[in-house]
């Protein structure tokens, strides 16, 4: 296994990984266009000291980064280019021998599965009638993995002892800190290549114990939710886990954060869910990420005098675009709500800029106020603040106005669960593509073959629901 490690093609693989991922240097400072200056040295050194074995790991440089949504660090790993490499190659190897094996309700790390396949499946879970969450937090777990047990479980499929060597000395290779070396005895390191693998690897293990006992749950990293129906049942699931850690992984629970919960009080991957008096899911924003939002668009709004006002603006309307994105999915009015606020605080940025009443004069005239109304708030002692959005600014700084300047509002995709089989709530990706009904089930909208008979019981199924005479009413095509 070393040797197809060691491959030319896969080394080149590797490297083409490694550059476009960029990244910062490591221990000894070669960045990544240093080490690409000596390619063709670099890699054929790489594939020789694997292949005698004399290949040694340097130490991880320590980056200590702040945790979303908290305030305390988070401390990475940084292997230099050379190791990030030969890291990238031994997971090109492993995945394909372990991927097939991982359970389908984990999301984190694997090809073709997204964190919005995670929160979609945990919305159906919910919409089954399982509504309580056991939400579980590993404590330090990527800090805390056994180096042992790891071992013991690459040894399931890899009988390459040259290669569980390396494994191992990658693991215990140090972390550096202020010029100091210090051991890493357990844990894997964040920023590795290789780290994604094997944590999935490690929690594995967890996953298929779930699927034993055929308890239902979503999985993304260590990132986990159980489904309950009732919170006696949560609490049974919640203390089986924690022997299941202790006892085979070695790992620990945290007191605080892991608790047995309704879904509006769990937060799960940036989502949390309501469910209305009809037993209707709904996906929304958890109010931690809304208040993440607001600081960076506050941090990223504080008007500097080196910066021009449009820089700001296409820095806010650049970072709206990613963050609305990835919660555009939500089903509620938040986004657009979040949208506004960017709005109100560009304004509250550009009144500041804008220093003196004679230049707020001048700008307002520019934006088209009439000069009576534009002297009037330019030299006003009782202007309104700023952030409280005063009316004149909402009408020459409009939302709209941003959105011409890029700060755009997404629409909103109708992705909903509702009828739709598991198979296809994991490819939802792929929601352009015809759904088509199993053979023995009644066709479903959209099919070819719909009839009218199948339409009209659909309808009455979905009235029963919402008039709570049979709150989870199936449909039924049998006649």
């Amino acid at each position: 296994m070393i040797e197809n490690i060691a491959a030319e093609a896969n080394l080149h693989r590797a490297w083409l990984h490694v550059r476009q991922n960029r990244g910062a240097p490591g221990i000894d400072g070669i960045t990544v266009q240093a080490f690409e200056g000596r390619l063709d040295q670099h890699l054929a050194d790489i594939a020789k000291t694997l292949l005698s074995g004399r290949y040694r790991p340097s130490p991880l440089r320590a980056v200590d980064i702040p945790k979303p949504d908290t305030n305390g660090l988070r401390t990475l790993g940084i292997p230099t280019v050379q190791d990030r490499v030969v890291l990238q190659a031994i997971a090109q190897i492993l995945t394909p021998l372990w991927e097939p094996h991982f359970s389908p309700f984990s999301f984190a790390y694997r090809d073709g599965r997204t964190a919005l396949d995670a929160v979609l499946l945990a919305q159906q879970r919910l919409q089954s009638g399982q509504h309580w969450i056991v939400d579980l937090d590993i404590e330090h777990f990527f800090d805390s993995v056994d180096h042992v047990r790891l071992v013991l479980r690459l040894q399931q499929r890899v009988d390459d002892t040259a290669l569980l060597d390396l494994i191992g000395d990658f693991l215990r290779a140090g972390l550096s800190r202020d010029g100091v070396i210090h051991p890493t005895r357990v844990g894997i390191p964040q920023g590795s290549p290789l780290s994604p693998l094997l944590a999935n690897i490690v929690l594995d293990e967890l996953d298929q114990e779930y699927a034993r006992h055929g308890w239902s749950f979503v999985r993304y990293a260590d990132d986990c939710i159980l489904f309950a129906r009732s919170e006696a049942e949560g609490l049974a699931l919640l203390e089986f886990t924690r022997e299941f850690l202790a006892d085979r992984l070695r790992l620990r629970l945290n007191p605080v954060k892991t608790r047995v919960v309704r879904p509006a009080e769990v937060g799960f991957l940036g989502f949390t869910y309501r469910v209305s008096r009809y037993g209707r899911v709904r996906r929304r924003i958890t109010r931690s990420a809304l208040e993440t939002f607001r600081r960076e668009v506050q941090q990223l709004t504080r008007p500097r005098p080196d910066r021009l006002f449009e820089e700001i603006v296409a820095d806010v309307a650049q970072y709206f675009r990613g963050w609305a994105t990835y919660f555009r999915f939500t089903q509620d009015n938040t986004l657009r709500a979040a949208h506004a606020c960017a709005c109100a605080a560009l304004r509250a940025c550009a009144w500041f800029k804008w220093r003196t009443p004679s230049e707020r004069l001048r700008q307002l005239q520019r934006l088209g106020v009439p000069e009576d109304t534009a002297r009037a708030a330019a030299f006003a002692l009782d202007f309104p603040d700023p952030a409280d959005d005063p009316p004149i600014l909402r009408r020459v700084l409009s939302n709209a106005f941003f959105e011409r300047q890029g700060l755009i509002l997404p629409a909103t995709p109708d992705v909903d669960l509702g009828p739709q089989p598991l198979s296809e709530a994991l490819c939802s990706r792929e929601s352009t593509r015809q759904p088509v009904s199993k053979p023995g089930e009644p066709p479903r909208a959209g099919d070819a073959g719909t009839s009218a008979q199948h339409q009209r019981r659909v309808l009455m199924a979905f009235l029963a629901r919402r008039l709570r005479l049979f709150p989870g009413a199936p449909i039924d095509d049998s006649e």
